[in-house]
């Protein structure tokens, strides 16, 4: 194997452990000085001074997650996914009487609020900001989404125990199933172009469950359970045909000129 490859290798894993030492210490200071619910704000403004500080002084301001284009282009279709991802099992389990609204529920808008920032969108900048981006670049779109999707799974399932990201895992342990939901997050990005994609969707996602559990009501059942994965999954291959499709046309317009 070349060994320059190799230093290569090692010097983006060490760099991307760095990053997440550095946005997992950001998020435990916060939680231990910042008081509640502001605590819950402050680590995601730490990821995105981190991700700046990586891209503009580490990677030499060489790299940019964003892409061009508008956000009805980006921000649009990845909110509606995470919607339709939060809300598609609540939904059926309805249609089949398995659950029920309950219109007298008390909700706390601002602490879904604030609990949405402190997991999607956190995680959303953590994991498919600086991390997806700098594996995409440097070893490709594959590789970018399933290692994200690792660490997305990992670190959203150590949160549920803290109470942050609301998830009863029934059918399937956590951890498969946020790295399911974080593929989907990865995909958007593929067939976009643009982290704010993924940031929407988990963020989107997070904020529509929270008010969902709040007001749907029932026995948990297996709809409820497997149906964000699902969703996901057919995300990913509605983003994979939209690049293909986009490749062919490409390909089809240097043919023709």
């Amino acid at each position: 194997m070349d060994k320059k490859y190799v230093s290569y290798f090692i010097n983006t894993v060490i760099k991307l452990c760095v990053f997440i030492i550095m946005c997992a210490l950001g998020s435990f200071m916060s939680n231990q000085l910042v008081p509640s619910p502001y605590n819950k704000l402050v680590p995601a403004g730490i990821a995105i001074i981190l991700s700046w500080f990586f891209l503009t002084v580490i990677e030499g301001n060489k790299r940019s997650f964003f892409a061009k284009g508008y956000v009805v282009e980006n921000v649009v279709p990845g909110g509606v996914w995470g919607f339709g991802a939060a809300i598609a099992g609540p939904f059926i389990a309805i249609i089949l009487k398995h659950r029920y609204f309950n219109w007298d529920a008390v909700t706390d808008v601002t602490g879904n609020f604030f609990d949405a920032i402190a997991s999607g969108l956190f995680l959303a900048i953590v994991v498919y900001g600086y991390i997806f981006h700098i594996i995409c670049s440097d070893f490709g779109y594959i590789p970018a989404v399933i290692v994200s999707s690792v660490i997305f799974g990992v670190f959203a399932s150590a949160s549920v125990s803290s109470g942050i990201m609301p998830f009863d895992a029934v059918l399937i342990p956590a951890a498969v199933y946020y790295g399911i939901i974080g593929a989907g997050a990865g995909m958007l990005i593929v067939g976009l172009g643009d982290m704010r994609s993924a940031a929407a969707y988990l963020f989107i996602f997070c904020i529509t469950k929270s008010f969902a559990d709040d007001f749907i009501v029932g026995g948990n059942d297996f709809f409820t359970d497997l149906a964000a994965p699902v969703m996901s999954v057919l995300c990913g291959i509605s983003m994979y045909n939209e690049l293909r499709r986009d490749r062919e046309q490409k390909k089809k317009s240097y043919n023709y000129k």
